[in-house]
Parts: structure tokens; sequence; C-alpha cells
């Protein structure tokens, strides 16, 4: 089988032309030997058009940023039994990573700085529930997969819950179109993942757990099954973890498909081998959750950020903020470190995936509180060959487009009865620059997509 992407990016760079040409060649092969369709998103679009071959078994091979008529040839070279040089996520991820903060085991140059897991050792030799919660309080750290729910509620949450066995899901889903962030830190860094994870378990006193992962991304699936192996061998996963006799094992569970499977109750009936439909709320999952017990359910990007918010530290300028500029040795000072990292009196740092008619579109690590200019300008490189700016779709087709307006654009008013006591004027759009940079448009809760 042959899928290609039907949303507007791919769109944008041919796929409807190379879809019909896919379909004329299942017409002269027969759809016995070759089966072509839509998919809403393959995750893909920094680097679109896209197309997946489906082989054998799990088998699939990608293929980006080609020439629309490199596709056919493609297609029809595999029909022969080739097998014609493909693309991979690891060319990306590396550099998005390098230019990112997340991972606090490596400095900019690659070189690893502490042991992984670090996070998990100083806990075991400190096991304080309550500093762990207040440090992520103290971060003020987000869901990162949209909806924006504080992390420490959740796990503080599902740890005072009754119950003797729970569980901790990440959602690895990322199937919004238009965002595939998680795509680069689960490839790049998927220890950051499996820490954040085993700390949820360990402050909850969950003993399994799992990543609920969209079946497109192959080299993904493959890359966690091997560092689950890496994390086991190591003692930092698994039974007796680092000789604390505790225990926590994980998986990789490969979601059927369904763009429903990224609401989190969906996902938890898929992972119950059930019917993929949202649950009613309430209960929570934190209270009833995967097979009806207490459950921590994040997104990957949630999980990886927890050993940076537990190991580094505040530095100068951001104690001054905090209003310890001379700490006592023993304090705690977990959180500090991301809190300050955002402006505009928003906290932390977050990725954002963008796509489209830019130089550098890609996924891009940045402070909450900027501006949605500046990621275009600063982060993305602004607009490619100098096509004006007329709007940005924000989430895919969820969250609606966002013209580039001016600030000063003028709203209309209405008395009690209707009647306009103000004129009104229509925003126009700034066709000369990016203009998204006034002080209401910053980002910090925004869908992770634009």
């Amino acid at each position: 089988g042959v899928q290609t992407c039907a949303l507007p990016i791919c769109r944008l760079r041919g796929s409807a032309q190379i879809t019909e040409h896919l379909k004329e060649l299942e017409e002269e092969v027969g759809e016995g030997r070759l089966h072509v369709h839509e998919a809403s998103c393959l995750g893909r679009c920094d680097r679109a058009p896209v197309m997946i071959i489906e082989g054998a078994g799990d088998r699939q091979s990608l293929f980006v940023e080609r020439k629309v008529e490199e596709y056919r040839s493609i297609v029809e070279s595999v029909l022969k039994g080739n097998s014609p040089t493909e693309n991979y996520d690891s060319e990306t991820a590396k550099n998005t990573l390098d230019r990112s903060e997340i991972d606090c085991y490596r400095t900019g140059d690659g070189s690893e700085v502490e042991p992984k897991y670090s996070a998990i050792r100083e806990f075991l030799q400190d096991p304080s529930t309550e500093r762990v919660i207040q440090s992520l309080k103290t971060a003020g750290l987000l869901g990162m997969g949209g909806a924006g729910a504080p992390a420490y509620s959740k796990w503080d949450e599902t740890r005072m819950a009754p119950g003797d066995t729970k569980y901790v899901v990440c959602n690895a889903d990322e199937s919004e179109p238009g965002t595939f962030k998680d795509r680069e830190i689960l490839l790049a860094a998927p220890h950051l993942v499996i820490e954040g994870m085993t700390m949820a378990a360990l402050v909850t006193g969950a003993k399994q757990g799992y990543i609920y992962i969209r079946h497109e991304y192959q080299e993904q699936i493959l890359r966690l099954r091997q560092a689950i192996k890496e994390a086991e061998k190591i003692g930092a996963l698994g039974t007796n973890i680092f000789q604390s006799g505790r225990t926590f094992r994980l998986e990789v569970f490969v979601s059927p498909g369904g763009y429903v499977c990224g609401e989190q109750t969906a996902l938890i009936e898929a992972l119950e081998g059930k019917r993929s439909e949202p649950r009613n709320r309430p209960p929570e999952l934190q209270t009833n959750g995967l097979y009806d017990q207490p459950t921590i359910l994040n997104n990957v990007e949630t999980f990886a950020w927890v050993p940076s918010i537990l190991l580094r530290k505040p530095n100068e300028e951001q104690l001054q903020k905090s209003g310890s500029q001379t700490p006592q040795p023993n304090s705690d000072l977990g959180g500090l470190w991301f809190k300050f990292s955002g402006r505009n009196r928003a906290k932390g740092k977050r990725f954002f995936s963008i796509s489209g008619d830019l130089n550098r579109p890609g996924a891009y690590e940045v402070p909450c509180g900027i501006t949605l200019g500046e990621l275009i300008d600063d982060y993305a490189g602004g607009m490619k060959d100098g096509v004006p700016l007329l709007a940005v779709a924000l989430s895919g087709p969820s969250g609606g487009f966002l013209p580039a307006l001016w600030s000063d654009a003028k709203i209309k008013v209405l008395d009690e009865d209707g009647n306009e006591t103000g004129k009104f004027k229509f925003p126009h759009l700034d066709r000369k620059s990016t203009r998204l940079n006034s002080s209401h448009e910053w980002i910090s809760r925004m869908p992770s997509s634009a």
C-alpha cells in the first residue's frame, strides 16, 4: 500500500498531483498489486510532500521533499523489486535537539555531562514525593499535548488516589495535523521520556507503563524499544530499579490508527482493546483510568521536561527573580530554572512545530511568552522567497486561521439594544512583514503547531 498526505502543507507542495499520478499507476498495474490511499496527516509537514510505502509486516519506507514527478517513479521502482533510497526522521531529529536545552545530559556539542537517569538516582537517595510534586508546581509545567493542564496536579491526584494498582501512560500519538515535535524528541532523546515516566511511577507507586505511539512513526517505535532495553540493562527500569526494590516496567503500544486516539480517554479505551471512543468525564483518569485504576497520562514533551526540571539549577539572574539571591545550601531550587526560562511573565519553554512557506520549517524549542512573529522570523527564518504572510493556521483544522492583523484594529461596539456605538473597521492584512508581534499575541499556551 502507498499513503500520501491530503492536508494543506503537502497540498501546497503538490500531493494532489502525486496522488493522481499514483492512482493512474494503480489502474495500470491493478489494485491487487498496488493500493493508493490518502491519509489525514503523516507527521512530516516540515518536509512536504510526504509518501509512505507499506511493505511486508510493519515495514514502511518514507519519502519526502522530492519533486512531484519523482513519486510515481519511486513506486514503479519498488514494484519492479528495487529499493530506492528512502528518507529517515533521524535526518532532522539530531539537529532539533542540538539547538535545544531539554536534554540535561549533554552539552551543545553533544557530549554527555553526567550519567543518564540522574534524576531517578537522586530521588532514590531522598525519596520525597512532595519535593518532586513541588518542583513541578514551581516550574509551572503544563501538559504539552494541547490541553495545558498542570502536570503536578495530575501527578498529585494519582499519587493520592486509593488503590495498589496504578499506571503511567505516555501519549505519543501526535496525530494533530501540522504537529511533529514529539517525533523529534522520541527519536533523539527517548531516555528523557522514559525517565520522566519512571519518575511519575516512583512518585505514584505505579509499576506498569505504556507509550502509546502512532503507527506511522516506525523509526521512533524501534528507537523506543531499544532505549527501554538500554534502560533495563543499566538498572534504571524494570525490577529492582538501581537496587532500590522498586519496580516499573514499560512497553511500547502501537496505535491501531485513528485521529480520535489522540484524545486521552479514547487512547485509554484503545489500550484496553476496545473501540476508540472518548469516555464521559468525570471520573478523571487520575482516579479511574486504565482498567479503571488511577493513571497518569501525559504527552511526550511533558515527560521529557521532567529530568531537567528536577536537576537543573537556576542561574544568578533567575535566583534574583525568585527572591532567593543567597539560598541556603540545603534549600530546594527544583523547578526554578524552568519557571524563569520564559518571557513576559510566562513560565518555561516548549517546542513548536512550524511549517509552510518558511525558510527553516521544523520543530523549535522556544521560551514561552515570545510572539508568534518571533517564532516565524527569528526561529523559522522568516517567509520564504519574500512571500508575504497572509495568515497562520494554528493547530491544524481545529485551530482556525489567525490573519496578520495590525495591532490597532478597531472592534465593533454595540449598546444594550444592539445599536452600533462605535465605527467598525475591518482589520487589514500586513503584506509587508510578519507583524504578528503585538503584546497580546504571546505564545505560551497555544497548540504546538503553526
